[in-house]
């Protein structure tokens, strides 16, 4: 069967991966806790 997106590695792999990367993304926006400190560091104060 041939590769519909890429050649170098299976559809499945691929999906697999996209879908991987897609949860973590989710997780890590999802972070409140994270968002706010990250938020904080980046805050300049005028």
């Amino acid at each position: 069967m041939k590769n519909k997106y890429v050649d170098f590695i299976s559809d499945e792999h691929l999906l697999y991966c996209v879908g991987n990367l897609y949860k973590s993304y989710l997780k890590a926006k999802n972070n409140r806790y994270w968002n706010t400190k990250l938020w904080q560091s980046l805050k300049v104060s005028s």
